[in-house]
Protein backbone atom coordinates (compact mmCIF):
# COMPACT_ATOMS: atom_id res chain seq x y z
CA UNK A 1 0.00 0.00 0.00
CA UNK A 2 1.34 3.46 -0.86
CA UNK A 3 2.57 5.57 2.06
CA UNK A 4 1.89 9.09 0.74
CA UNK A 5 -1.44 10.41 2.14
CA UNK A 6 -2.24 12.17 -1.15
CA UNK A 7 -1.77 8.94 -3.09
CA UNK A 8 -3.90 6.98 -0.62
CA UNK A 9 -6.66 9.57 -0.85
CA UNK A 10 -6.50 9.55 -4.65
CA UNK A 11 -6.57 5.77 -4.65
CA UNK A 12 -9.66 5.76 -2.42
CA UNK A 13 -11.44 8.10 -4.83
CA UNK A 14 -10.34 6.27 -7.99
CA UNK A 15 -13.50 4.13 -8.04
CA UNK A 16 -16.64 6.27 -8.17
CA UNK A 17 -18.65 3.80 -6.07
CA UNK A 18 -16.10 2.91 -3.37
CA UNK A 19 -17.09 5.63 -0.88
CA UNK A 20 -20.87 5.05 -1.33
CA UNK A 21 -20.37 1.27 -0.96
CA UNK A 22 -18.48 1.69 2.32
CA UNK A 23 -21.09 4.17 3.58
CA UNK A 24 -23.95 1.81 2.65
CA UNK A 25 -22.23 -1.09 4.38
CA UNK A 26 -21.83 1.02 7.51
CA UNK A 27 -25.56 1.88 7.36
CA UNK A 28 -26.38 -1.83 6.94
CA UNK A 29 -24.55 -2.85 10.10
CA UNK A 30 -21.24 -3.74 8.50
CA UNK A 31 -22.31 -6.39 6.00
CA UNK A 32 -24.08 -6.56 2.64
CA UNK A 33 -24.37 -8.51 -0.58
CA UNK A 34 -23.32 -7.20 -3.96
CA UNK A 35 -26.87 -7.35 -5.38
CA UNK A 36 -28.25 -5.38 -2.45
CA UNK A 37 -25.56 -2.71 -2.83
CA UNK A 38 -26.20 -2.50 -6.56
CA UNK A 39 -29.94 -2.05 -6.08
CA UNK A 40 -29.58 0.35 -3.18
CA UNK A 41 -27.01 2.63 -4.79
CA UNK A 42 -28.21 2.39 -8.40
CA UNK A 43 -24.87 1.65 -10.00
CA UNK A 44 -24.14 -1.02 -12.55
CA UNK A 45 -23.18 -4.51 -11.46
CA UNK A 46 -19.73 -4.16 -13.03
CA UNK A 47 -19.06 -0.85 -11.27
CA UNK A 48 -20.14 -2.28 -7.94
CA UNK A 49 -18.02 -5.37 -8.47
CA UNK A 50 -15.00 -3.15 -9.22
CA UNK A 51 -15.64 -1.02 -6.12
CA UNK A 52 -16.01 -4.10 -3.90
CA UNK A 53 -12.80 -5.52 -5.41
CA UNK A 54 -10.97 -2.27 -4.67
CA UNK A 55 -12.31 -2.30 -1.10
CA UNK A 56 -11.12 -5.89 -0.64
CA UNK A 57 -7.70 -4.98 -2.07
CA UNK A 58 -7.46 -1.99 0.28
CA UNK A 59 -8.38 -4.19 3.23
CA UNK A 60 -11.67 -2.46 4.06
CA UNK A 61 -14.00 -5.40 3.40
CA UNK A 62 -13.75 -9.17 3.13
CA UNK A 63 -15.98 -12.07 2.18
CA UNK A 64 -17.99 -13.24 5.15
CA UNK A 65 -16.64 -16.79 5.60
CA UNK A 66 -19.18 -19.56 5.96
CA UNK A 67 -22.18 -17.39 5.18
CA UNK A 68 -24.33 -17.50 2.06
CA UNK A 69 -24.08 -19.19 -1.28
CA UNK A 70 -20.64 -19.26 -2.95
CA UNK A 71 -22.01 -17.46 -6.02
CA UNK A 72 -23.77 -14.81 -3.92
CA UNK A 73 -21.32 -14.06 -1.12
CA UNK A 74 -21.92 -11.61 1.63
CA UNK A 75 -19.22 -9.07 2.38
CA UNK A 76 -18.38 -7.58 5.75
CA UNK A 77 -16.28 -4.69 6.96
CA UNK A 78 -12.86 -5.46 8.38
CA UNK A 79 -11.59 -3.76 11.52
CA UNK A 80 -9.87 -1.00 9.53
CA UNK A 81 -12.88 -0.83 7.23
CA UNK A 82 -15.23 0.07 10.07
CA UNK A 83 -13.48 3.37 10.75
CA UNK A 84 -13.24 4.16 7.05
CA UNK A 85 -16.91 3.25 6.47
CA UNK A 86 -18.02 5.55 9.30
CA UNK A 87 -15.99 8.41 7.83
CA UNK A 88 -17.41 7.69 4.36
CA UNK A 89 -20.93 7.71 5.77
CA UNK A 90 -20.25 11.17 7.23
CA UNK A 91 -18.97 12.34 3.85
CA UNK A 92 -22.05 11.01 2.04
CA UNK A 93 -24.37 12.65 4.59
CA UNK A 94 -22.60 16.00 4.16
CA UNK A 95 -23.93 15.99 0.60
CA UNK A 96 -27.43 14.70 1.40
CA UNK A 97 -28.11 11.56 -0.59
CA UNK A 98 -26.18 9.75 -3.29
CA UNK A 99 -28.58 11.12 -5.91
CA UNK A 100 -28.08 14.73 -4.76
CA UNK A 101 -24.32 14.43 -4.44
CA UNK A 102 -23.60 14.82 -8.15
CA UNK A 103 -19.94 15.73 -7.97
CA UNK A 104 -19.17 14.30 -4.51
CA UNK A 105 -17.89 10.96 -5.75
CA UNK A 106 -15.83 12.10 -8.70
CA UNK A 107 -12.17 11.22 -8.57
CA UNK A 108 -10.78 14.60 -7.54
CA UNK A 109 -13.59 16.10 -5.42
CA UNK A 110 -12.59 14.65 -2.05
CA UNK A 111 -8.83 15.33 -2.41
CA UNK A 112 -9.59 18.85 -3.65
CA UNK A 113 -11.90 19.56 -0.70
CA UNK A 114 -9.17 18.38 1.68
CA UNK A 115 -6.60 20.63 -0.03
CA UNK A 116 -8.97 23.61 0.18
CA UNK A 117 -9.71 22.90 3.85
CA UNK A 118 -5.97 23.00 4.56
CA UNK A 119 -5.86 26.62 3.37
CA UNK A 120 -4.79 26.27 -0.25
CA UNK A 121 -6.72 28.86 -2.23
CA UNK A 122 -4.80 29.54 -5.44
CA UNK A 123 -4.60 27.27 -8.47
CA UNK A 124 -0.83 26.81 -8.10
CA UNK A 125 -1.18 25.96 -4.40
CA UNK A 126 -3.87 23.39 -5.15
CA UNK A 127 -1.79 21.90 -7.97
CA UNK A 128 1.24 21.49 -5.69
CA UNK A 129 -0.93 20.05 -2.89
CA UNK A 130 -2.28 17.45 -5.32
CA UNK A 131 0.73 16.38 -7.43
CA UNK A 132 -1.12 13.57 -9.26
CA UNK A 133 -3.74 15.84 -10.84
CA UNK A 134 -3.29 17.33 -14.29
CA UNK A 135 -3.96 21.05 -14.81
CA UNK A 136 -6.96 20.22 -17.02
CA UNK A 137 -8.47 17.89 -14.40
CA UNK A 138 -7.91 20.50 -11.68
CA UNK A 139 -9.59 23.17 -13.80
CA UNK A 140 -12.58 20.93 -14.46
CA UNK A 141 -12.89 19.94 -10.79
CA UNK A 142 -12.73 23.57 -9.64
CA UNK A 143 -15.31 24.56 -12.23
CA UNK A 144 -17.65 21.76 -11.14
CA UNK A 145 -17.33 22.62 -7.44
CA UNK A 146 -18.00 26.27 -8.26
CA UNK A 147 -21.10 25.45 -10.32
CA UNK A 148 -22.49 23.19 -7.59
CA UNK A 149 -22.10 25.94 -4.99
CA UNK A 150 -19.32 24.41 -2.91
CA UNK A 151 -16.72 27.00 -3.96
CA UNK A 152 -16.60 30.70 -4.66
CA UNK A 153 -14.23 31.92 -7.33
CA UNK A 154 -12.80 35.41 -6.93
CA UNK A 155 -10.53 37.20 -9.39
CA UNK A 156 -8.15 39.47 -7.49
CA UNK A 157 -7.11 42.58 -9.41
CA UNK A 158 -3.47 43.52 -9.44
CA UNK A 159 -0.40 42.72 -11.40
CA UNK A 160 -0.62 39.99 -12.32
CA UNK A 161 -4.29 39.31 -11.60
CA UNK A 162 -4.92 35.96 -9.93
CA UNK A 163 -7.81 33.81 -8.87
CA UNK A 164 -8.63 32.66 -5.35
CA UNK A 165 -11.02 29.88 -4.42
CA UNK A 166 -12.90 29.84 -1.12
CA UNK A 167 -15.27 27.28 0.34
CA UNK A 168 -18.89 28.32 0.77
CA UNK A 169 -20.69 27.34 4.02
CA UNK A 170 -22.00 24.23 2.28
CA UNK A 171 -18.50 23.57 0.99
CA UNK A 172 -17.11 23.96 4.53
CA UNK A 173 -19.39 21.16 5.75
CA UNK A 174 -18.33 18.93 2.86
CA UNK A 175 -14.65 19.76 3.42
CA UNK A 176 -14.93 18.95 7.12
CA UNK A 177 -16.39 15.55 6.24
CA UNK A 178 -13.66 15.05 3.60
CA UNK A 179 -10.99 15.76 6.22
CA UNK A 180 -12.62 13.13 8.41
CA UNK A 181 -12.10 10.59 5.63
CA UNK A 182 -8.51 11.72 5.12
CA UNK A 183 -7.73 11.37 8.85
CA UNK A 184 -8.74 7.70 8.80
CA UNK A 185 -6.27 6.97 6.02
Amino acid sequence: MCQDPNQRLTRLCHHRWLIPVLAAMDDAGGHARLAVLTNQLGGSRGSMRAAVGAAIEAGYIEKNPGYGHPLRPEFRLTESGRAMAAACRGYVRAFGSVEEAGCAFRKWTLPLLVALALGNERFSELASAMPDISPRALTQALRLLTVTGLLQRQVVEGYPPHTRYALTPRGERAAQAARGVAKVL
